[in-house]
């Protein structure tokens, strides 16, 4: 009977968390996207809160090219085809991120991942070598969380929270951090070590 009841709890607080993600997302498809009698038609039928979620994020954040990121990588003369060939190999065998992959087999470096990721889908690539962060923005968002999605904010201004981020598209980390500030999130792209290394150097 317990466990009934913190599963009926838990799932109660994934709805409020859902249904907020949703307002929210809902009234900036209404201000920006669609015309509010055309929204039943624009919104395919889908299944589970995932799909849902992965819709609105790709309205918002619509690719600046068609093309993967191994295209990229490749049409710049980064990586060659038969390591592009190789790395999706490892991909389909163990899963994960082709750029990550990509780097630990060292055909490329997280600095070239960063701007082929930048140029994808228009988020701006930032070094934070020498990027200062106020306290006060820092105090903003705990250090765990910022380690935890490999992120970090730079700038407030207004409602808008600039965060630098080593994965732009990670749906959850921008739900949680909008839950926790109750900002409009703006994503730049960081490399992983460089925003590690700033998360280690700017929270004391």
């Amino acid at each position: 009977m317990l466990a009934k009841s913190f599963q009926l709890l838990a799932k109660s607080r994934r709805w409020r968390k859902n249904r907020r993600f949703f307002r929210r997302r809902l009234i900036r498809l209404n201000n920006l996207l669609f015309v509010a009698d055309k929204i039943d038609k624009k919104i395919p039928s889908m299944r589970g809160m995932t799909e849902v979620k992965e819709f609105f994020y790709m309205r918002f954040n619509k690719k600046k090219t068609e093309k993967l990121l191994g295209e990229i990588l490749v049409d710049r003369g980064i990586i060659g085809p038969e390591q592009l060939k190789e790395a999706l190999t490892i991909q389909m065998n163990t899963g994960g991120m082709i750029g990550e992959i990509i780097v630990k087999l060292n055909f490329a470096n997280e600095e070239e991942i960063a701007q082929c990721i930048s140029f994808q889908y228009g988020f701006p690539y930032l070094p934070l070598e020498n990027c200062e962060i106020s306290e006060e923005v820092l105090k903003l968002v705990p250090a765990s969380v910022a380690q935890h999605y490999c992120f970090i904010p730079i700038d407030k201004i207004g409602n808008a929270l600039t965060v630098a981020m080593a994965n732009p598209l990670n749906a959850e980390a921008l739900e949680d951090l909008e839950d926790i500030t109750s900002l409009d999130i703006h994503v730049f792209v960081g490399t992983a070590s460089d925003i590690r290394n700033a998360i280690k150097r700017c929270y004391k």
